[in-house]
């Protein structure tokens, strides 16, 4: 068996050949991918998980958004080769006699001791076979000692042929004792091992690693090199980021996918108190944004695009013929993007206002929202229209193009800017339940009224009535609206449930 000073300096050596693959593709020295210190702490402290990456020497967010699922799929790979490094199952190689001075020689420690063993040196399972020719016990001893240790939750016992192991969820202090007793300072690894097992446990690993990284740069998709590159999933991505923010913070019934009479189909639709609808568009074209930022040459084709879809928006999401508001918002979920595109073109907000559509990022669009009201809001769109695109646009023109981009003075500015607005159109019907938590008691109204109604239900389907099995389940299952409004407990008007039920 290899010591574990090898198993690391093949880490080292995977993770160099990554740094030279990175640096040659971006044509740069690979010091400035990252260091030799940080690699050796890399190998080191062996990060399994985004948020351990943030604790490594000078691997901040640029590198972490540049490289971390990079380094994270590497340490991954190294870690599958270290722990199919398998032992002899015949040759331990280890002297027990000291568990048995501490424990005892009876066969429950001599089961324990072996499991313990294989687990600390990187073999984790055992199959009761080898256990037999380990401890010298009996195949019925094993299997008894086995079935205990499996009801308290000690082993994660396996069929057959599989093998049993130590289960590190539960008895992971177990585990750290027996390391003690063994007194061989084996902590590192056997910690290293456990969370490789938590790791391998994860169903879709890519996924989490990337939710991880996007957490630590604060959700923003266009900082992560790579992320997102195929259309279709930036285009969902966007959709569900749009979800997330209007979950978090829009008042009123939220329709996603809301089909208008004219066939225009936005990704959200807000119901507004005078009964008019605010559509929300969202798009990610980050494909395009990573070329532009590539060849800068790009731009007059970057912002044609991104012009025809403003238009585009505006032309289908806001029509008073079939209820819109008089304006809509496209969305994009990159606070970043909306950065770069404001100074690329200062005059794009204002552009996008004069076809009706307020372009949002994350942050924005939660100020958007807070300050959406009754008519009074969107009779002062026009007022909105004149005051503020100017007056911000000029402040992003003032941006240097390499400066790092004042986020919060922007909110500051934007919610300065809105003030007034928003106190001048101080609700007057505020929506008093949320969209989510109306669906959820309507539901349970609907499934309370069911199961009291299933028995009968099913006696007269067994009672064979010659009705057909659909119409009796309707005629026992089916709930009158007044009823259905009364059991779900709803504060509102008749008019406001009526639009609950037409989400």
């Amino acid at each position: 068996v290899s010591a574990p000073q090898d198993h690391d300096s093949r880490l080292a050596d995977m993770l160099r050949r990554y740094r030279s693959r990175s640096a040659a593709e971006r044509e740069v020295k690979p010091f400035r991918v990252f260091h030799d210190s940080t690699l050796e702490e890399l190998v080191e402290q062996k990060p399994r998980h985004p948020k351990q990456l943030g604790e490594i020497p000078r691997f901040g967010p640029a590198t972490i958004g540049a490289h971390g699922a990079g380094v994270l799929r590497v340490i991954d790979e190294w870690a599958d080769w270290r722990w199919t490094d398998l032992l002899d199952p015949e040759d331990t190689g280890e002297d027990v006699s000291v568990f048995e001075d501490a424990l005892g020689d009876s066969s429950w420690t001599k089961v324990l001791t072996q499991l313990y063993l294989s687990f600390s040196r990187g073999r984790p399972r055992v199959t009761s076979k080898d256990l037999v020719l380990r401890t010298g016990c009996s195949e019925e001893t094993v299997r008894r000692v086995l079935v205990r240790m499996d009801q308290k939750g000690i082993i994660d016992r396996g069929g057959r042929g599989e093998g049993h192991m130590l289960d590190p969820m539960n008895a992971e202090d177990l585990i750290y004792a027996l390391e003690r007793i063994e007194g061989r300072r084996k902590s590192n690894e056997i910690g290293h091992l456990i969370e490789h097992l938590r790791v391998t446990g994860i169903v879709d690993r890519s996924s989490v690693i990337d939710d991880g990284i996007l957490e630590l740069l604060d959700g923003d998709p266009v900082k992560m090199h790579g992320f997102l590159e195929d259309p279709v999933e930036a285009a969902v991505w966007a959709e569900n980021s749009l979800r997330n923010v209007l979950e978090s913070s829009a008042d009123g019934v939220v329709h996603y996918r809301y089909a208008l009479s004219n066939g225009a189909r936005p990704d959200a639709a807000i119901r507004m108190p005078d009964g008019s609808m605010l559509c929300i568009d969202a798009m990610l074209p980050i494909g395009e944004f990573r070329n532009l930022a590539e060849d800068p040459s790009m731009r007059k084709s970057f912002l044609g695009s991104l012009k025809f879809k403003i238009r585009t928006t505006g032309e289908k999401y806001v029509d008073s013929d079939v209820g819109t508001a008089p304006f809509c918002i496209l969305y994009l979920p990159s606070d970043r993007m909306l950065e770069r595109i404001s100074v690329l073109d200062p005059s794009i907000l204002k552009f996008a206002l004069d076809q009706k559509v307020i372009i949002a990022s994350p942050m924005s669009l939660v100020f958007i929202l807070s300050s959406l009201d009754e008519s009074p809001t969107i009779n002062q769109y026009l007022k909105m229209k004149q005051s503020w695109p100017s007056k911000m646009a000029a402040k992003m023109a003032a941006l240097s193009e390499g400066e790092k981009y004042p986020a919060r003075k922007w909110i500051g500015d934007w919610h300065k800017e809105f003030g007034d607005w928003h106190k001048e159109s101080h609700r007057s019907a505020r929506v008093s339940v949320r969209t989510q938590d109306s669906e959820k008691k309507i539901v349970s109204a609907m499934i309370e009224r069911y199961r009291s109604r299933k028995e009968d239900m099913d006696i007269a389907i067994r009672g064979g009535t010659g009705k057909d099995m659909n119409i009796v389940a309707r005629e026992y299952s089916w709930i009158s609206r007044n009823t259905l409004f009364e059991k779900s407990g709803l504060e509102c008007s008749n008019s406001r449930f009526s639009q609950i039920l037409g989400g």
